[in-house]
């Protein structure tokens, strides 16, 4: 089942309702200009969803918004995409999801807890230099995650605990001048990472903060 919602109710934008689409069988789902948030759970659960395209008047992302869609590949945000919060969980346990375009959210600051926890077919991933909060183990368990690039005049202060903890995959980072600290095992057991890239900025590592990176050649 595809949905395409309304470009407005009643003449009003809205909000997709915590929980609405939870556990049903749709396959794909295009978010309209008329919505300007999805709420905790609006998806949640739904095994069969595999494409999800967010117009670019969607503020927020709720907690657990499009959490364990089993089958959710690819997540596309519009050009001048709105987005300032990606909550806790949103996507998390979306084993199967290959692509999101991070790029485009010009206005997003706030990337919560476990946001992309398990999302283990992730390969690439962009992080805007708008981002002034990573909360922790957003990419904790990305198996598959090979390349992050945070773009250049990044405000990012600080990497989380856990934030890439078990990304088996990841090989090399470049964090940005902006970084002073890397938290508690914040790049625990990535066991492929030869290479990262340490400011001169930071002025604290964590506890573990790269234990058991047992390929790690350079800093």
């Amino acid at each position: 089942t595809d949905i395409i919602l309304p470009e407005d109710v009643n003449g009003n934008k809205y909000h997709i309702a915590p929980a609405a689409f939870m556990d049903s069988n749709i396959t794909s789902v295009v978010i309209s200009n008329g919505v300007i948030s999805i709420m905790d759970s609006a998806f949640e659960n739904c095994d069969y969803l595999e494409s999800v395209t967010i117009s670019k008047n969607v503020e927020k992302i709720g907690v657990d918004a499009f959490y364990s869609c089993s089958s959710l590949i690819e997540v596309i945000f519009e050009e001048g995409s709105q987005v300032k919060e990606i909550s806790e969980c949103a996507f998390a346990d979306c084993t199967c999801l290959e692509s999101i375009n991070l790029e485009e959210l010009k206005q997003l600051k706030t990337i919560g807890s476990m946001a992309f926890y398990y999302c283990e077919s992730l390969e690439n991933i962009t992080i805007p230099n708008t981002v002034i909060n990573m909360d922790d183990s957003i990419f904790d368990n990305c198996r598959g995650l090979n390349t992050v690039t945070f773009e250049e005049g990044s405000q990012l202060t600080k990497i989380q605990t856990h934030t890439f903890n078990q990304c088996y995959n990841l090989s090399k980072v470049e964090l940005p001048a902006s970084i002073s600290e890397i938290g508690d095992y914040a790049f625990s057991n990535c066991m492929n990472l030869t290479d990262i890239l340490i400011p001169s900025s930071i002025t604290k590592f964590g506890y573990a903060s790269f234990d058991n990176c047992s390929s790690l050649e350079g800093i």
